[in-house]
């Protein structure tokens, strides 16, 4: 059941991939398919590849079974078998090797004996007394019950498990008479008692040792313990804590690790309440301030378009109102700068000049009700800005410029003495214009000279 669950895993990975082309019919997933089953010591099997169109079978074919022969090369490497043997016994598991487990191979008798060879040096180690003298030592260094049991060494035979027992309660009386030393337990009631956590009950932990070893580690345990506490309870360390509560906008109440102080020390709770008062004064009144709303103001509206409006920790009630004008004003500032409607107009100026589409998006950190004069700044602009332009190309077409000859000018134009003896290119001219004779004028106009220049205008 378990090979059959195996394979179904192993074919659903490699059918994985993109939907036109499963993994199992690339060369890379065929190889893998073929050595995953050679290494699970099936015969060759290439029907998973009915899958893949025919353009693709061939490419799995050969890859499949490449990949095949490559693991059953790893599979059936003595190397191999013999550190499987091995491991095996040193988990004194009982000799597993069999002909059909290694059907596939050819060199089946070579592998029985890579087998049995690592399974015997495996097993030797597992029934080693030194080894299982020191699995007792480990157990009895942590003050642990012994835990040989006959039966999981029933491959060691019967002669050789009755040493191994007797090695195995060796060990375990000397781990526990190291243990039984009571190293360290000073130096742990000390460390339990400085962060104010219950003391460990030494009486449990030491059950295997003797009542005149419990009764002494009991004894340390609390005399270590209480000098640890004296210090957690210590005005100082109060005093600390209780600062570092003011600051973080923490309880004023005395925290519950420092209620078991107030047994011993009934002063702790008043030092801490004074303590974390006089902070928090100090604190609120150097950060709760209009200049710190401002700033935080400035940079909320520089990410976001939602005002913080609650009371900062930093804060409290008496002086929360000067910390949120400050905000307030420092909001404006910065939202007054981003949504700035001279940059809108300008914008649209460039925009209507340019004869470009009108178009126009308030920046995203602009909140709704800077949007609308936005938008009216900015059709101003884009209004002042297409009328520019088209000044620019009437006044473009209306200018006259002096010529040499006609090719100088703009067709429908002919180089002319305007009456001075000065050239310019006239037709089609306007009011004020130069002429030569009143065919250079727009309907309705006539060329006359100007006074005794004798340059000639249309009027």
């Amino acid at each position: 059941m378990r090979k059959m669950i195996v394979e179904l895993f192993l074919i659903a990975t490699l059918l994985s991939g993109c939907a036109s082309t499963p993994r199992i019919c690339e060369p890379a997933g065929a190889r893998e398919a073929g050595i995953a089953q050679a290494m699970r010591g099936d015969d060759f099997n290439a029907s998973v590849g009915g899958v893949c169109v025919d353009e693709k079978r061939a490419v799995f074919q050969q890859n499949y079974q490449a990949g095949y022969q490559e693991g059953k090369g790893r599979y059936c490497d003595p190397g191999s078998v013999e550190r499987t043997g091995s491991a095996h016994g040193q988990q004194g598991r009982t000799s597993e090797f069999t002909s059909t487990t290694y059907h596939i191979c050819e060199n089946t008798a070579d592998l029985r004996v890579a087998y049995q060879k690592g399974y015997q040096a495996g097993l030797k180690t597992f029934c080693s007394e030194p080894e299982t003298e020191n699995a007792g030592r480990a157990y009895g260094e942590k003050g642990q019950p012994p835990q040989f049991n006959p039966d999981t060494y029933s491959v060691c035979g019967q002669a050789r498990v009755s040493r191994m027992k007797s090695a195995y309660a060796k060990g375990h009386r000397d781990g526990l008479t190291t243990f039984c030393q009571g190293i360290g337990v000073d130096t742990q009631a000390y460390q339990e008692g400085t962060q104010g956590i219950d003391r460990s009950d030494t009486d449990a932990k030491y059950k295997l040792c003797t009542i005149a070893k419990r009764k002494e580690f009991t004894r340390l345990s609390k005399l270590n313990y209480q000098k640890g506490l004296a210090e957690f309870c210590s005005p100082t360390q109060v005093d600390v804590v209780a600062r570092q509560q003011a600051r973080t906008g923490g309880s004023p109440t005395l925290l519950p690790t420092y209620e078991r102080c107030v047994v011993t020390y009934p002063q702790t709770r008043d030092i801490y309440a004074a303590s974390y008062a006089d902070e928090r004064k100090v604190f609120v009144a150097a950060q709760c301030t209009y200049q710190k709303g401002v700033a935080q103001g400035q940079a909320d509206a520089q990410r976001v378009n939602d005002k913080t409006t609650t009371m900062p920790v930093f804060c409290d009630t008496t002086l929360f109102a000067i910390y949120l004008n400050g905000y307030l004003e420092g909001w404006k500032q910065s939202k007054d700068q981003i949504c700035n409607p001279t940059g809108s107009y300008n914008l649209g100026i460039q925009q209507g000049t340019a004869g470009a589409p009108q178009a126009y998006s308030p920046p995203a950190l602009c909140p709704t009700d800077y949007q609308a004069t936005l938008q009216q700044k900015f059709l101003e602009g884009y209004n002042y800005g297409a009328l520019q332009r088209q000044n620019s190309i009437v006044s473009s077409q209306i200018s006259q410029i002096g010529c040499r000859w006609t090719a100088d000018c703009r067709p429908g134009q002919w180089c002319r003495d305007r009456g001075d003896g000065v050239q310019f290119c006239m037709g089609r001219g306007l009011r004020g214009q130069f002429c030569q004779s009143s065919v250079d004028c727009v309907a309705g106009l006539f060329c006359r000279p100007q006074g005794a220049s004798n340059i000639n205008m249309c009027f």
